[in-house]
């Protein structure tokens, strides 16, 4: 919920945020299906929740929306890296 209200009501209205919005949709079910795919799938589903969900909940819970932005960028390049 805060991160569907963090896109909705914050992301959407920044400079790139439509296009990161679409980026996401076109490309976070490649790289789930791919992760998905993999024998260690559930571990690195851990490790990016501990490492980006819940630290950008932290963030966006302490008003601190730029810093959540630049964490999710930084992980979907990592993702897409990895496994687009």
């Amino acid at each position: 919920t805060i991160l569907r209200d963090f896109r909705d009501n914050w992301l959407k209205h920044q400079p790139t945020g439509v296009l990161d919005i679409a980026e996401y949709y076109d490309k976070a079910p490649k790289i789930v299906e791919k992760i998905n795919a993999l024998p260690d799938a559930k571990v690195i589903w851990e490790e990016l929740y501990l490492t980006l969900v819940l630290p950008c909940v932290e963030m966006i819970k302490a008003g601190e929306m730029e810093k959540a932005y630049r964490l999710y960028k930084w992980s979907a390049r990592d993702l897409m890296e990895r496994y687009g």
